[in-house]
């Protein structure tokens, strides 16, 4: 159906009145099928902003009743208002939201005003996946969709979540969308060249890496209880993976300790991971040379027997060990009453020619050790001469 009317072709809104004049004579003809009258009204009505008061006004000026045109137009659509979407406190959310921690609950509140016929309101993840359908009508101009989450998962990370009102077929939904942004926890942490060996007082550094955190784990470092810091920090440019690497000079006194490698996402509570060893030293023999237990230091005299202990502490086992008189090898002799047995050293009927400083020494694959030094002195048997006093230097 065509205008004509030259009357309107000067005024502004002529093409609207036109179509309006049109469905009006659509309406006239008479009986038209109730979908015909909606598809024909709803275009009038979204392609130019008319409301229903207008049409009760131009409908009555051509003779029909009012009665008669509700019944004739009853498929009129009023679309509904834009969906808000809130939290549980209230806040209107929009853009990018969160972030939200893996693992937590999501819990988001879609409204939506107006609209006639009364439209559904739905939750959309994604271009086209349905995820809540359950609206309720909370009065006869709002209705409300709560999206619950229970628990949030990777692959929720920067989700589209939609909530889309539509009350027909022919006009476009209304729709609000948000962008969830999220952090996740470390999923591993492991160290390389853990298994190597070590030596006392030799640089050595070991890297730690941790993957999939977001943002980037902060790794700390730890040598039993205590909290190490020489290390240095970086991540890679995805931003999941950070490494560091710890420089460590290791003591024996290291030998056995546990060493750690935490990595942790501070604003996820519990989400620590960590990678630990054991440390395994090598050192040279450590040595410490006394008098025998049940001697007395005080009271050695001329034909007693006297014996030492050499107390060793290596890792790994020595090989070999050894004695020394004075910075001369010592070995067994029993015509001078010397007997040298591994870690112990016997003095049988000792006389003022047995009189000097002793050690003992030990080997293993990293190096010879040897012990503190102890003075033996010999006090004459008959004569009480101060010639017998021990001493250690």
């Amino acid at each position: 159906m065509t205008c004509r009317h030259g009357s309107m072709a000067n005024r502004t809104d002529a093409p609207a009145k036109c179509q309006l004049h049109s469905v009006i004579r659509f309406l006239e003809e008479g009986e038209r099928s109730a979908a015909a009258i909606h598809r024909r009204m709803s275009r009038l009505l979204f392609s130019n902003g008319f409301r229903e008061y207008h049409f009760w006004m131009i409908l009555q000026r051509k003779g029909l009743s009012v009665n008669e045109s509700y019944e004739r137009i009853s498929g009129v659509l009023v679309p509904p208002g834009v969906p808000i979407i809130k939290d549980i406190n209230g806040e209107v959310l929009s853009g990018i939201i969160g972030p939200s921690n893996e693992g937590e609950g999501l819990h988001l509140i879609c409204e939506t005003e107006g609209g006639k016929p009364s439209p559904s309101l739905l939750w959309y993840k994604g271009p086209s996946k349905v995820i809540d359908d359950s609206y309720e009508i909370m009065s006869p101009l709002i209705i409300r969709n709560e999206l619950v989450i229970s628990k949030l998962q990777r692959r929720d990370l920067m989700a589209t979540l939609t909530c889309q009102a539509s009350n027909n077929e022919i006009s476009p939904p209304v729709q609000s969308s948000v962008i969830l942004d999220m952090n996740f926890k470390p999923v591993t942490v492991s160290v390389k060249g853990k298994r190597k060996r070590l030596s006392a007082g030799k640089i050595v550094q070991f890297e730690c890496e941790a993957k999939g955190s977001r943002p980037p784990a902060v790794i700390t470092w730890r040598k039993g209880s205590q909290r190490l810091k020489s290390s240095v920090d970086k991540m890679t440019p995805q931003g999941n993976v950070s490494t560091s690497i710890l420089t460590l000079t290791p003591t024996s006194e290291d030998n056995g300790k546990f060493i750690s490698c935490q990595a942790d996402n501070v604003r996820i509570p519990g989400s620590a991971i960590e990678d630990s060893w054991k440390l395994e030293v090598h050192y040279v023999p450590q040595l410490n040379l006394r008098l025998g237990s049940k001697l007395r230091h005080s009271n050695i005299l001329e034909g007693n027997d006297v014996y030492f202990e050499c107390n060793i502490r290596a890792n790994p086992w020595v090989s070999e060990t050894g004695w020394k008189f004075e910075g001369r090898e010592l070995v067994t002799n029993i015509s001078a009453g010397v007997i040298v047995s591994n870690q112990s050293l016997v003095l049988q009927k000792v006389h003022r020619i047995n009189r000097g400083r002793y050690s003992c020494t030990a080997t293993n694959s990293e190096g010879q050790g040897e012990s503190n030094h102890v003075y033996l002195r010999v006090q004459c048997k008959y004569f009480r001469i101060d010639c017998v006093i021990f001493s250690e230097d």
